[in-house]
């Protein structure tokens, strides 16, 4: 599906019924991170109806002009939030980037939003400045990777802390082949220029009463989960969980507990009346 902007054409996916939930991706890839897992592997959410943009810049969603901030990525975003689910509350789940964004959805819809959804999320914009794990691959299975061409064997041995056959095969669909079909010119100038809002996200004392799920990786060297404390007194309904055996890609790695989280959180969402 399609929805045309003043900006752009975005694309999104959508599934089932019920309260209006969206999903946003991570940075350069798109929205098979979250509906893979979901659609294919979970058969999705009952009482949602499960919304998967490709954010500006990503995936199939054309840009008309420029962007060159994320506070623009946000203004076309918020236009396209605000006209599908027409005034009603919604609930949130974003991946790393994704993650990071949705806490401005938050801040800019605060009494519309049922719950929210963090997966590995960005907490600090400025990566010099997060708490990081060195990166650490925890099983690895040299006679598949031997197999592979080099660059999917080096991409991969970059990415993944489990680096196994099945893990690859999710990996390469839902992770590296969406990173190429991002602009990603644009997204290298976004990330130097303006990757953080400019006002801030976190510790607003907005005191969110809604259903809140951080759910990071032990082991995830890219955007880390230490952070995640500074932010956590945000949300007085707030959970955490750090699963130990699982990098940036947890929803691949350990995708079992990953869909279990998600459908406690969702039952929470379902049940919330705030």
């Amino acid at each position: 599906m399609r929805m045309e902007l003043d900006g752009a054409d975005i694309y999104y996916e959508e599934f089932g019924e019920g309260i209006p939930l969206l999903f946003l991706h991570g940075y350069h890839i798109d929205h098979k991170c979250f509906s893979c897992p979901v659609e294919e592997r979970m058969g999705g959410l009952d009482g949602f109806r499960r919304i998967y943009p490709d954010l500006p810049g990503m995936g199939l969603t054309e840009l008309k002009r420029p962007v060159d901030s994320t506070e623009e990525l946000f203004s076309l975003l918020m236009a396209f939030i605000d006209r599908i689910t027409e005034g009603k509350p919604f609930a949130l789940a974003g991946y790393s980037y994704g993650g990071y964004v949705a806490r401005g959805v938050l801040r800019a819809r605060y009494r519309k939003i049922r719950g929210m959804f963090l997966l590995c999320p960005v907490i600090v914009p400025d990566r010099r400045s997060r708490i990081l794990p060195d990166f650490h691959v925890l099983e690895k299975d040299f006679d598949f990777l031997e197999s592979l061409a080099l660059e999917d064997r080096e991409i991969f041995g970059e990415s993944c802390v489990i680096q196994n056959e099945e893990v690859f095969r999710k990996f390469k669909k839902e992770i590296a082949e969406p990173f190429l079909l991002a602009d990603r010119t644009m997204l290298k100038n976004l990330q130097r220029q303006a990757y953080a809002f400019e006002e801030p996200v976190d510790n607003l004392n907005l005191n969110f009463e809604g259903p809140v799920h951080f759910l990071a990786g032990r082991q995830d060297s890219i955007v880390g989960y230490e952070d995640i404390y500074s932010i956590f007194n945000d949300y007085p309904k707030g959970e955490l969980s750090v699963l130990n055996g699982a990098g940036h890609n947890l929803q691949i790695e350990r995708e079992e507990e990953f869909g279990r989280l998600l459908k406690q959180w969702a039952e929470k969402v379902r049940a919330f009346r705030g």
